[in-house]
């Protein structure tokens, strides 16, 4: 599960703020110890990424915040 929060501070600026939160059961035979995810932003005809972002989750920590410019 994704939230976003999208606030532009310029015309060619925006802070994101991004909070991923485990939607599933947590199975340590399928998932091991953890999970990993890319976070990509793209450009409106998806062909340059802007921000790319790797993060994992983990049974013990499943939910993943952070805000980027």
């Amino acid at each position: 599960q994704l939230e976003a929060f999208a606030q532009p501070l310029t015309r060619s600026c925006l802070r994101v703020e991004l909070t991923a939160t485990c939607d599933f059961k947590w199975d340590e035979v399928i998932h091991g110890r953890e999970e990993p995810f890319w976070l990509m932003v793209l450009d409106c005809n998806e062909e340059t990424i802007l921000y790319s972002y790797y993060f994992t989750l983990s049974k013990k920590e499943d939910v993943f915040s952070t805000q980027f410019i």
